[in-house]
C-alpha cells in the first residue's frame, strides 16, 4: 500500500534497526540504505561486516528513510532519502532541501550516540550505499563533529559543484573509505572514480586508488588511514561482495584501534593519614590519558585497566610512606594484587584479542575467591585485635584489610555486572536479527552459502554444470569455475543469462555473463564489430579502450538508407537498407578481436543500452575461435556457421565501413575483409548453427532457404531432428517466448512450425491456401508475461516499458489466447527481455523413446546433408529473433517460385538439446509454464498508467 508523507513526517527522525554490539559496546557504526531498501533488508546483506571477529565491540545501526514519492520514478512512493527528480547524473537537478533534511537526521543519529550511549562522535563511523552513500557523503563534508571515518559504497557525491562551499575543516581530517565495483552500471565506475578523485584534490586530501588488492592492516600501518582510499572491485555490479565487506571491517576495526577509546575511571583517592580510600568523581579520558594524582582505580570497561592501574599506582608508590603496619602491609598486598593484573590482555584496546570465555571464567573465580578470602582474614584479625579508648571521641578507622577486601570485592562483583551485561548484549547465534532466511544460510555447506554481490545478494557464483549450448547435445562442467568469467575462454561455447540486479544470485543457481565479462579485458581488445537496435552510445563508450577502432551496426533512420559515418574516435557507424524505412535492424552481436589473435563471436538479445544490462534479463550466447595454423581457400559454396555469418555481415553493410576505416588511419585492422573471417579463423570446435533473417523480398528457392524460418527449417534437417509427416512422424511442441507479440493467424503459426518440424517448405507451399487457413492451431505455447507477473516483478509496470502486446492484437477474433503461458524468469523477481524457442519431441507412446520421424514421401535427404549425432530429444533457439511473422518471415507464391517477406534483420543460434533435463535448464522462463487462466491477460503496455506518454 502506498502512502504519502506530509511535511511533519519528514521531519521527524526516521526510525531504525540496530544490531547490539556482541562484546563492550565502544564504537557505533551508522548504515544508510539505498533507494526503495530499507535498513533491516540492508543489514541481512551485510553478515560479513555485522560478524566480523574485529568488530565485536561495535553496534551497528540501520535507519530506514522515510517513504515518499520519487519524481525520477513516475511519483512511485519507496523509501528514499531525497527525491530524485532524474537519474542522469550529467544533467540532474539535486533535492537540496531533501538532502540536507537527510543530513541532519543523520547528525542527529551522531548525537544521539554520545547523548544516550556515551559513544562520542570521535567512535562513531559513517557511510552508506547508493542514495545512503550520497546522504554520508554530504554529512561527512559540513561536519562540524570530529567523527572517526566515513566509508561510501556504489556511491556518488552530492552537490559535487559546491564541495567547497559546504566543506568544513573538521571533513578534510575524517578517514575516508570508497568502495565502487568496477561493473557498476547504476552509478558508473568510470565515470565516479574520476570525480571522486577530483574531489579529493579539491578538499586538500590524499587520494589513492587499488584494483584488485585485498586491504590489508600492514598496508593501512604503511600508509595510513588519512584522506580518501579508492577501491575497484573486479567483479562487482551496483551492490556489495564478501571482498568488499571483508575490506570495510578491516578499514573500520584498524580506523577505532587506532583512535582514542574513551573510558570511565572509578577513582578511589587515597589518604594517608586516614589510611582509606574516599571514591570520586568518575574521570572520563581515553585509553593514553595520564593522571597524576596519588590515586588507585579500576576501570569499568575491561580496556586499559592494567596500564591505568599502573600508572596510578606508581604515583601511589611515589607518595605514600613506607609501610609501617599491618595495615601498611595489607595496602601494599592490595597494591601488589592490583599490578598482577597487568598481565591481564587488555580485552577492547587490542581488538586481536580472541580470548575464550572459559578463561575468562577462571579470573572472574580467583578473583571472587581472592575478595572471599581477604574479607575473611579482616573479621578475625578484627575479632582478635583489642579496643582502644580514647577520652576525645575518634571515628574507628577501617583497617587496611577492609579496605583490600572492599576493593577486591567492589572488583569482582562490577566485573560480574559487566559478564552479566555483556551476555544479555551478546546474541545466540551470530548477531541478534531474528531472519530465518539468515540462519538457514548458516545452516548451509560453505560451498552452497551466498556471499553477497550484484543484486541485494552476492556476485559469487555456484559451481556445477551450465548449459554448453554448441550443439553437442551434452552438458559442459565448468572447470575454470576458479578463474574469474573476465579471464576465462570458451572453446566450446556457452550459454548464460544476464545478470539483472534483483536476481543476483539466480535462484536456478546457474552462472551470469555482465558486459565487462562478455568484452574481456579493456587492454586485450584489438577491433571490435558490434550491432544493437537501440543504443546509448556514450555509455558503451566507456566500456572500450579509447584507441580500439569499432564498427557499430544500428538502425537506419527514417529514410531506411544504408549509410556510414564516423560518430566517436575510432568509431564507425553503418546502417543497413531498409525498404521505405520499414522494419527495424534488431540484430544483437559482437565480433571481438584480440591482440592474441582469437575471436570471440557473440549472439545477444540485450541491446547496448544500460537497463538491458542491468534491470532486464537477457540471454547471451558466444564462443571463442582461435586461428587457424594455415588459412584455407575461400568456398563460395559453403553454408556453415563463418559462411551464414560472413554473407549477414555484407547485408548490414559492414564491408563498405571496414573499408573506410582501413583507409581513414586503421591499416592494420585484425580483418581487411569480411571473407577472412572464414580463412584464418579454426571453426570446427563450434557446434550451434547461425539463423539469420535479412529484411527484404527474398525470391526463388536458393535465397528463401537462406534466411528467417525457412533457414530454421535447413538446419532442423542438418541436426536430424526432421519429424517427417508419414505415419510414424513425431509431433514437436514449441515452446515460444519473446518480449513481442505479432499478428498471429492459423496460417502463419502452422507455416513456422512446418519449417520447425524441419519439414519442406516447398511442402507446404505445395498445399491450397484455403486448406492451409482452415488448419487448426499447431503444438505451440506462447511464452509471455501476464499483467500480474509485470506487476509483481521487483520493477513493477514501470519495468515493462520493453515488452510489447496490444489490445488490438489480443482482442482479435481468430488471435491463439488458449495457447498462452506466463513468461516468469528462473532467476529471480524480474522481467526478460530474451527470445527463446524450445523444440521438444514428445515420446512415442509405444517405445517411450525420442525418436525422430520418417521424412516425407516427396523429398528425401542425402546422408551428407545430415550431421552424424547421438539421439536427441529436442532443440532450442536463441537470438534477437521475437515469435512473430516480421522476424522470421512469411512465405508467399507458389512452390515453383516462392517469395519469402521479412521486415527486420534478426540473428541467432540453434543447438540440441540431449533431453528434457536440459531443456529445462536452456530456457530462460520456467518450465513448465504456467497456461494462463480465464482471469489472466497478457502485459499490455499501452494500458499502463506508466507508459500512456510512450
Amino acid at each position: 500500500m502506498e502512502t504519502s508523507t506530509s511535511d511533519s513526517y519528514l521531519n521527524s527522525l526516521p526510525h531504525n534497526f540496530t544490531i547490539p554490539a556482541r562484546e563492550q559496546h565502544t564504537a557505533t557504526v551508522i548504515f544508510l540504505h539505498g533507494l526503495g531498501d530499507t535498513g533491516r533488508d540492508l543489514s541481512t546483506a551485510l553478515r560479513t561486516l555485522i560478524a566480523h571477529s574485529d568488530l565485536g565491540h561495535v553496534k551497528f545501526v540501520f535507519p530506514t528513510a522515510p517513504l515518499m514519492p520519487v519524481t525520477g520514478m513516475n511519483g512511485r512512493v519507496v523509501p528514499s532519502w531525497f527525491d530524485c527528480y532524474s537519474f542522469d547524473i550529467a544533467t540532474r537537478r539535486e533535492d537540496e532541501k531533501g538532502l540536507f533534511r537527510a543530513v541532519n537526521w543523520l547528525n542527529e543519529y551522531v548525537a544521539i550516540e554520545e547523548r544516550e550511549h556515551g559513544i562520542p562522535p570521535s567512535r562513531v563511523i559513517i557511510g552508506g550505499i547508493s542514495q545512503g552513500g550520497a546522504v554520508a557523503t554530504l554529512t561527512t563534508i559540513t561536519t562540524e563533529k570530529p567523527i572517526a571515518g566515513f566509508f561510501g559504497l556504489s556511491t556518488y557525491i552530492p552537490l559535487r559543484h559546491q564541495t567547497m562551499k559546504y566543506a568544513t575543516s573538521l571533513s578534510k581530517k575524517v578517514p575516508m573509505f570508497w568502495g565502487h565495483g568496477i561493473e557498476d552500471l547504476q552509478v558508473d565506475h568510470s565515470i565516479w572514480k574520476g570525480l571522486v578523485e577530483m574531489f579529493a584534490g579539491l578538499m586538500g586530501i590524499p587520494f589513492q586508488s587499488f584494483v584488485g588488492d585485498k586491504l590489508n592492516r600492514k598496508d593501512l600501518q604503511e600508509k595510513g588511514t588519512k584522506g580518501l582510499r579508492f577501491y575497484s572491485y573486479i567483479r562487482l555490479g551496483h551492490w556489495v561482495n564478501d571482498e568488499e565487506l571483508e575490506d570495510l571491517a578491516t578499514w573500520i576495526s584498524f580506523l577505532l584501534h587506532n583512535s582514542p577509546v574513551l573510558v570511565e575511571y572509578h577513582v578511589h583517592e587515597y589518604h594517608v593519614q586516614e589510611r582509606r580510600f574516599w571514591p570520586l568523581a568518575p574521570i572520563h579520558g581515553n585509553a593514553s590519558m595520564n593522571i597524576s594524582r596519588n590515586v588507585t582505580c579500576h576501570v569499568i570497561l575491561n580496556c586499559s585497566w592494567a596500564w591505568a592501574t599502573v600508572t596510578l599506582l606508581d604515583a601511589v608508590r611515589n607518595i605514600c610512606p613506607p609501610p609501617m603496619s599491618n595495615e601498611d602491609d595489607d595496602l601494599t598486598r592490595a597494591i601488589q594484587l592490583s599490578l598482577q593484573e597487568t598481565t591481564r590482555q587488555p580485552v577492547l584496546i587490542n581488538l586481536d584479542s580472541d580470548e575464550d570465555e572459559d578463561e575468562e571464567d577462571r579470573r572472574f573465580q580467583e578473583e571472587m575467591k581472592l575478595a572471599i578470602e581477604a574479607s575473611k582474614a579482616s573479621s578475625t584479625r578484627n575479632e582478635s585485635r583489642p579496643q582502644t579508648s580514647s577520652s576525645a571521641p575518634t571515628t574507628q578507622q577501617p583497617s587496611g584489610t577492609s579496605v583490600v577486601s572492599a576493593f577486591l570485592s567492589e572488583r569482582a562483583q562490577l566485573e560480574k555486572e559487566r559478564r552479566e551485561r555483556q551476555k544479555r548484549l551478546r546474541p545466540q547465534a551470530y548477531f541478534s536479527v531474528e531472519d530465518e532466511d539468515m540462519e538457514d544460510a548458516e545452516e548451509e555447506p560453505p560451498a552452497k552459502r551466498q556471499q553477497f554481490s550484484s543484486s541485494k545478494s552476492s556476485y559469487v557464483r555456484p559451481n556445477g554444470s551450465v548449459p554448453s549450448a554448441n550443439g553437442s547435445g551434452s552438458n559442459a562442467f565448468n572447470t575454470t569455475a576458479s578463474v574469474p568469467t573476465i579471464d576465462q575462454v570458451f572453446w566450446g561455447g556457452e550459454l548464460r543469462q544476464t545478470a539483472a540486479q534483483h536476481a543476483e544470485p539466480r535462484k536456478d543457481g546457474l552462472p551470469t555473463f555482465r558486459l565487462t565479462e562478455v568484452l574481456g579485458k579493456k587492454s586485450e581488445l584489438e577491433f571490435a564489430i558490434l550491432s544493437s537496435y537501440s543504443l546509448d552510445w556514450s555509455w558503451i563508450y566507456e566500456f572500450f579502450d579509447r584507441s580500439v577502432p569499432v564498427i557499430m551496426v544500428a538502425q537506419p533512420d527514417a529514410s531506411g538508407e544504408a549509410t556510414i559515418k564516423n560518430v566517436l574516435p575510432n568509431w564507425v557507424r553503418t546502417t543497413p537498407y531498409l525498404r521505405a524505412g520499414f522494419g527495424c535492424q534488431h540484430m544483437k552481436f559482437m565480433l571481438l578481436f584480440y591482440k592474441s589473435g582469437r575471436l570471440r563471436v557473440v549472439i545477444s538479445t540485450a541491446n547496448l543500452i544500460a537497463y538491458d544490462w542491468r534491470d532486464m534479463e537477457n540471454s547471451v550466447w558466444l564462443q571463442d575461435v582461435p586461428l587457424r595454423s594455415k588459412p584455407v581457400q575461400h568456398d563460395p559454396k559453403a553454408d556453415d556457421f563463418p559462411a551464414v555469418l560472413q554473407h549477414m555481415l555484407h547485408a548490414v553493410n559492414v564491408m563498405p565501413a571496414l573499408a573506410a576505416m582501413i583507409s581513414d588511419n586503421h591499416p592494420n585492422l585484425s580483418i581487411k575483409s569480411i571473407d577472412e573471417l572464414r580463412q584464418r579463423w579454426d571453426w570446427s570446435n563450434v557446434r550451434a548453427h547461425l539463423v539469420a533473417s535479412i529484411a527484404g523480398k527474398h525470391e526463388g528457392w536458393p535465397k528463401v532457404i537462406q534466411f528467417g524460418h525457412p533457414r530454421l527449417m535447413s538446419v532442423i534437417r542438418k541436426i536430424g531432428m526432421r519429424t517427417g509427416t508419414a505415419k510414424t512422424a513425431k509431433n514437436l511442441m514449441l515452446e515460444c517466448q519473446g518480449s513481442s507479440l505479432g499478428a498471429y493467424t492459423t496460417q502463419w503459426l502452422n507455416e513456422f512450425h512446418w519449417s520447425a518440424r524441419g519439414e519442406s517448405a516447398e511442402d507446404w507451399l505445395d498445399k491450397s491456401k484455403k486448406s492451409r487457413e482452415k488448419l487448426p492451431y499447431p503444438s505451440i505455447k506462447v511464452i509471455f508475461p501476464s499483467k500480474a507477473t509485470v506487476q509483481q516483478s521487483y520493477a513493477g509496470e514501470q519495468g515493462g516499458g520493453t515488452i510489447f502486446c496490444r489490445r488490438k492484437q489480443w482482442g482479435a477474433k481468430n488471435f491463439p489466447r488458449s495457447h498462452f503461458y506466463d513468461s516468469k524468469s528462473k532467476g529471480g523477481p524480474v522481467l526478460m527481455h530474451s527470445k527463446t524457442i524450445i523444440g521438444m519431441l514428445e515420446e512415442n507412446v509405444f517405445t517411450g523413446r525420442h525418436t525422430q520421424g520418417e521424412p516425407s514421401d516427396t523429398e528425401d535427404d542425402t546422408d551428407d546433408d545430415i550431421e552424424v549425432i547421438e539421439p536427441a530429444a529436442g532443440w532450442a533457439y536463441v537470438g534477437s529473433h521475437n515469435f512473430t511473422p516480421s522476424a522470421w518471415g512469411t512465405l508467399s507464391g507458389s512452390s515453383f517460385s516462392p517469395t519469402l517477406n521479412i521486415s527486420n534483420y534478426e540473428v541467432g543460434v540453434v543447438f540440441l538439446l540431449k533431453d528434457s533435463k536440459e531443456a529445462d535448464r536452456v530456457a530462460c522462463f520456467q518450465r513448465p509454464p504456467r497456461k494462463y487462466t480465464s482471469t489472466d491477460e497478457p502485459w499490455i503496455q499501452e494500458e499502463s498508467a506508466y507508459h500512456q506518454n510512450e
